[in-house]
């Protein structure tokens, strides 16, 4: 490493240290709902659990939350992992060979954020457009798996959703329309994923059971610790073929062998048998706080895109970034989206008087901005 490059390094350190000191004792932090800890219930059952050696299936915890997963999701099979991304790139290394077209929508978290797939797996994200709920054209998605050129015509491994859609502002996909991409894919001989993480708030907002939500989908990943609040972990779930490979890709990874992963599944279990009942809560706050904050001048959002427990806004007045800075200042976490919105996100660490402040918040800022 060249001088130049420690010194960047070290650059960038000092800025993400500053930045952990400006908002570790924020008064309400809507960044993303894993600010939470986890609850005296999840803490305690932690503490009582009994551990094995949880890749041997020797751990009960462990065995218990993939049966239970398993079970809610309507899948044969479910394997614990430390985090989505890691299940999502497991997904894909288990669904797609070498050259493989993988067709997404242009806004997902799978590309903007992970980016691991054609690195790790050589497939090719073939990226469509979707429409502002996140839903990509399903014609257009047959047309792309059916295109040839030049006489040829590339292999299509698999379709990928993204439940509820992030950067759309955590719209929720209704099951008709994963059916229906499901039947879309099925037709084609290709396979239908979804990222998950949190696939749990979709299927609160669309008010039917998770399994059902799922029922067409070949694999999905969900995450543990967003709407639930779990200490740690995430879960990939398929077939019993699919998640024994995807045991065995694990060990690729290097991240197979958890030690002492009943502790964190014990926390999960929790969260999952106390925690899936109260997500409508957070999407009513989301609901309240989105209209608040349409009522501030220069401050935008599309009430129809708020449909779970984000929050999508654009300021007019000023960039993403500095509203997000001004808004830290003043006590609010909140995290930049992209050039044009950032996202607040209501969780179970947030009640209704949080709301009001980071609604109070907001209108001081734009206000202060107006008159400068």
């Amino acid at each position: 490493m060249t001088c130049s490059n420690i010194r960047d390094v070290s650059s960038i350190q000092q800025a993400q240290k500053a930045k952990s000191e400006m908002t570790k004792n924020l008064p309400v932090n809507t960044r993303s709902e894993w600010v939470n800890v986890a609850t005296d219930a999840m803490w305690d059952a932690m503490r009582k659990a009994v551990i094995g050696w949880p890749h041997l299936g020797e751990d009960q915890n462990v065995n218990r939350l993939e049966s239970m997963i398993a079970d809610l999701t309507g899948k044969a099979a479910s394997v614990f992992l430390p985090t989505t991304n890691c299940a999502n790139l497991l997904a894909m290394m288990g669904l797609c060979d070498n050259c493989d077209q993988v067709i997404m929508e242009n806004r997902c978290h799978l590309w903007w954020v992970e980016q691991n797939i054609p690195r790790l797996t050589g497939a090719s994200p073939r990226m469509l457009a979707g429409n502002k709920l996140g839903e990509m054209d399903l014609d257009e998605v047959a047309a792309v798996i059916e295109e040839q050129r030049y006489g040829m015509k590339p292999s299509t491994a698999v379709v990928c959703l993204e439940n509820s859609h992030n950067v759309c502002g955590g719209v929720a996909l209704p099951p008709s329309y994963l059916a229906q991409a499901a039947e879309v894919a099925h037709q084609l001989g290709v396979s239908l994923f979804v990222d998950g993480a949190r696939l749990f708030n979709a299927a609160a907002a669309h008010q039917v059971p998770l399994r059902e939500m799922v029922a067409e989908v070949d694999v999905l990943s969900l995450s543990l610790n967003k709407g639930l609040g779990a200490p740690f972990g995430a879960m990939l779930c398929g077939s019993e073929e699919f998640i024994l490979q995807a045991r065995e890709n694990h060990k690729i990874l290097g991240s197979h062998s958890i030690h002492k992963a009943g502790f964190l599944a014990a926390g999960a279990i929790v969260a999952l048998e106390t925690m899936l009942d109260r997500l409508p809560e957070d999407h009513v706050r989301a609901q309240k706080l989105a209209h608040l904050l349409v009522d501030i001048p220069g401050l935008n959002v599309d009430l129809e895109t708020v449909q779970t427990n984000i929050v999508r806004v654009e300021p007019e007045t000023m960039s993403p970034r500095d509203f997000a800075s001004q808004v830290e200042a003043k006590g609010v976490g909140v995290m930049v989206l992209d050039q044009r919105a950032v996202k607040f996100i209501t969780h179970y660490g947030i009640d209704d008087a949080g709301v009001e402040f980071v609604a109070k918040i907001a209108q001081e800022v734009m206000a202060t901005n107006a008159n400068k």
